[in-house]
């Protein structure tokens, strides 16, 4: 098999294609159009108003792939062995900070929102882009399985996989990384370092276990259990990182100081800016392919009925999972930050690496009532946990996925930002009982027996638990660079029980449970202690079938999702010291939403 697939995702800001900075008087920046927009506007103890400056992110992408499997059947063995190879490559840009990011504190009104009034920033921040990239990769993927029937009641798999897939590398090799051992910048492919930053994982084995035994032969009761390992195939973000790093990608700082004020109309001052201490992104040169351990033990039963019952244990353990955190922090402390970083003449820098970890247990029950009588059913039911010490490589609403104090990621385990401790959810599909072929068919009235003849009604029910979220500063309390982005927040003392009986959108958890900590300390709040609302959903649809011949049939569709209007409320606000917000919940999901369709089906 051979195959070629392309993909174009582009990002851009909400006003992207218009000159506004032009609109609005603001100088001292030359925009090429892609980058046209506003500028981010941060207000202490508000919300962010603006374009993201994380914004435009444009990825192009195309993957080639060639596959070749074989099978054998051998007395008990069906043996199948074969391969495949993947080449990717993506082309894309991420400029960041282009529009450049205004900042307001309350330093001449009292109030930050009064001193953007007044037009008067405290510090401004525009960057140089000139970050084109070009990551190439291949993936080399080989298995063999043996499925080997040892009885007519036992069933045996046995499998074993190796995966290499080679470190990206940019093809005119404009990655830059922060060499840890010498403590300096250096140009990939030189000097000994490798053409991607990191070294070849190529060790990724994964053998495969599991084993199907029918105890009483009669086909009614399985017991099914396995055990895998299972690598990741990197998502090549992290490795996009080494794009951000002089001399391709540079800072600049404006503060406001007297008798030259920054002002609303000319935040970007000409030789008023400075180049702050390099803020360089790295890989560890020794990042190891990401790999979880998975294993499960069930039960299942046939049921009279028709219904087919499942009960089972789920688990599983990441190892050499994806984190970050700042490697040149600071300990908390007064005075000049940057003279308390332990890596002299640099600002933060974030290091990537695989030393996240995870682990997963489960109870998880299923029931399946197959297609009969015109119905049919099937409902599912789990009860888990996830623990982890980083749950993605980007900060998230509720979790920055950044430790607080980067020399203790023991500190960060806590629950998974996806943890949902239970869930349940059912569907159903139901022929309602009008019409040919079915109990009442309406002979009485033709018409009347046309319209309302092959109904169906169908529905799908969900119930699930809140995500854990963590409670956190948005100003830098402990002096040690946690300002949020691509490093953390700091966090807040935890000096009570933040649970509610009767939680409220305008009070969701007891605020009264957390203080801002002692200037110049880290909080002792953990990552994930608080957990949000939950959701409870309800979709559901009619069709009409219309039969025109026996191979032609119009369907028509009323579907209605959320049906109820119930309002699933998203996270609170989590930062302690914007009292405003605090603990309240600002937004929901969406509303009941009704979408009619129309099906030819021939």
């Amino acid at each position: 098999r051979f195959g070629f697939n392309r993909l174009r995702r582009e990002v851009f800001q909400e006003n992207g294609g218009s000159d506004v900075l032009a609109g609005l008087g603001i100088t001292g920046l030359k925009l090429p159009p892609r980058d046209f927009g506003f500028p981010s506007v941060v207000l202490a103890g508000y919300e962010r108003l603006g374009d993201d400056s994380n914004i435009p992110v444009v990825r192009r992408t195309g993957t080639f792939h060639i596959s070749d499997n074989l099978s054998h059947q051998r007395g008990k063995h069906f043996v199948k062995f074969g391969g495949e190879i993947r080449y990717y490559m993506e082309n894309g840009y991420n400029d960041l900070f282009a529009r450049g990011q205004l900042n307001f504190q309350p330093a001449f009104s009292g109030d930050s929102l009064g001193d953007l009034l007044l037009g008067y920033p405290v510090l401004s921040i525009s960057a140089v882009n000139d970050n084109p990239q070009a990551l190439r990769t291949t993936a080399y993927n080989f298995f063999i399985q043996d499925d080997w029937k040892i009885h007519s009641q036992l069933t045996l798999n046995l499998g074993f996989r190796y995966e290499f897939n080679s470190p990206p590398v940019d093809a005119y090799d404009r990655l830059v990384s922060f060499d840890i051992n010498t403590l300096q910048l250096m140009p990939v492919g030189k000097n000994g370092l490798p053409r991607s930053g990191v070294d070849s994982d190529l060790n990724n084995w994964a053998p495969r276990f599991g084993l199907s035994w029918d105890p009483t032969g009669k086909g009614k009761f399985l017991v099914r259990t396995g055990y895998g390992i299972y690598y990741d195939s990197g998502t090549l973000i992290e490795n996009e990182t080494l794009y951000f790093n002089p001399p391709y990608f540079q800072l600049n700082l404006f503060f406001t100081r007297p008798p030259n004020f920054l002002t609303l109309s000319n935040p970007f001052p000409q030789g008023g800016g400075f180049a702050p201490l390099p803020s360089p992104v790295t890989l560890n040169r020794n990042f190891l392919t990401g790999y979880e351990q998975q294993w499960s033990f069930g039960l299942q039963r046939e049921l009279p009925r028709d219904i087919v019952l499942d009960l089972s244990y789920v688990g599983s353990k990441g190892t050499h999972l994806v984190m970050k955190r700042n490697l040149n922090q600071p300990i908390p402390g007064a005075g000049n930050i940057n003279s308390r970083r332990p890596i002299h003449g640099f600002s933060d820098i974030l290091l990537v690496s695989s030393d996240a970890a995870s682990v997963y247990h489960s109870f998880q029950a299923r029931a399946e009532k197959r297609y009969a009588q015109k119905f049919s059913l099937l409902a599912a039911y789990t009860y888990s946990k996830s623990l982890d010490n980083s749950s993605s490589f980007l900060d998230s609403k509720g979790d920055d996925n950044t430790p607080q104090n980067s020399s203790n990621i023991a500190a960060e385990r806590g629950l998974s930002n996806f943890d949902l401790r239970q869930r349940f959810s059912g569907s159903f599909t139901y022929d309602l009982p009008f019409g040919a072929e079915r109990h009442w068919t309406l002979s009485e009235s033709k018409w009347l027996a046309a319209l309302l003849s092959d109904w169906q009604a169908s529905g799908i029910v969900t119930f699930q638990s809140g995500r854990p979220f963590t409670p956190r500063l948005s100003v830098d309390n402990s002096n040690t660079g946690n300002v949020g982005g691509f490093f953390a927040h700091d966090r807040p003392n935890a000096t009570g029980d933040p649970h509610l009986d009767n939680p409220m959108p305008e009070r969701y958890f007891n605020t009264a449970a957390f203080a801002v900590p002692q200037r110049y300390t880290f909080g002792n709040a953990g990552r994930n202690i608080l957990v949000g609302p939950g959701l409870s959903n309800f979709d559901f649809a009619l069709l009409k079938n219309v039969r025109f011949a026996k191979t032609q049939n119009l369907q028509f569709r009323t579907e209605f999702f959320n049906f109820l209007n119930h309002p699933n409320l998203n996270l609170p606000e989590s930062f302690i010291d914007n009292p405003a917000t605090f603990g309240r919940v600002l937004s929901a999901g969406p509303a009941r939403q009704i979408q009619f369709g129309l099906r030819y089906l021939f």
